[in-house]
């Protein structure tokens, strides 16, 4: 999803082969990059970018739906510099480190690819199944392309990406007072890259502070991307609700005898018909 508000924009081309960030990265968000530039090599895709204010741009997260599937979105805002008449295609890639109170659905983000979702790489096993108890922290990378802006009418672009999160069961409580056990999203480590769409020249910026990250999510060649500032005032507290351990008696003899009298039950319908056919 893509919004505007009048501005120009300069493009520059990459004159140096990697720039080092000027914000600070999370330090597995690091490790995850370095790891995969080891795994890429020197593949890099030198390539003449839209001049970005990413001082002034800004991350926001909203978590919508209620209970224990829920959508994460994220808006970009971007402030453009410069002009220029033709269009521009922007990347975005984010990097979130998804606790072990909550998961994503592998299939279920393929399926919504087709239908705009982003394109996401699950860095660690996951296991829709096991409880928070039993679960680790994940990381996955998405990737997502906003194609045909333009900055004609507009200073400011908006892009919104949204992916499905899902809570897991908590253990029990041994306390009365606590019902709810709190599971913490913090915000993404967010790059930026915008390429205009024509090949017309552009001038010369090498103080562009720059990182290399995948392209894409194919992971086969590296591209210079703008690290956007992390605010980590933006972490949302998303609340689950706990079992208390003291209930486990009821509970359990209630299960029990739900379980015979449903058993019984079947019996009682299958002995029924059984002698129904037999008259």
């Amino acid at each position: 999803m893509v919004s505007f508000a009048h501005c120009t924009i300069t493009v520059y081309i990459l004159a140096m082969y990697c720039l080092v960030s000027s914000f600070q990265l999370d330090t597995k968000s690091e490790q995850i990059l370095d790891d995969l530039r080891k795994k890429i090599g020197n593949q890099i895709d030198e390539e003449r970018l839209v001049a970005i204010d990413v001082a002034n741009a800004e991350v926001s997260r909203l978590i919508q739906q209620r209970g224990f599937h829920r959508n994460v979105t994220t808006t970009v805002r971007l402030n453009m510099m410069d002009n220029i008449s033709s269009n521009f295609t922007c990347h975005i890639l984010m990097i979130d480190h998804i606790p072990s109170g909550a998961y994503v659905d592998p299939d279920q983000l393929k399926n919504r690819i087709d239908f705009g979702g982003p394109q996401v790489v699950i860095l660690d096993e996951i296991d829709i199944e096991k409880p928070e108890y039993m679960s680790e922290e994940i990381s996955i990378i998405s990737f997502q392309t906003f194609k045909s802006l333009s900055s004609s009418t507009s200073c400011q672009i908006n892009l919104t990406i949204s992916f499905p999160l899902h809570l897991r069961y908590h253990r029990p409580s041994n306390e009365s007072t606590i019902n709810f056990a709190n599971v913490t999203i913090h915000p993404p480590d967010t790059f930026i890259r915008c390429i205009p769409d024509d090949t017309e020249s552009s001038n010369i910026n090498q103080d562009r502070k720059l990182i290399l990250a995948p392209c894409s999510y194919t992971k086969t060649k590296l591209c210079h991307w703008q690290s956007i500032r992390k605010n980590e005032g933006m972490s949302i507290i998303l609340q689950v609700p706990v079992g208390q351990q003291n209930d486990f008696v009821v509970v359990f003899l209630g299960t029990v005898l739900c379980v015979i009298a449903s058993v019984l039950y079947i019996l009682y319908v299958l002995f029924k018909s059984s002698k129904d056919v037999v008259t």
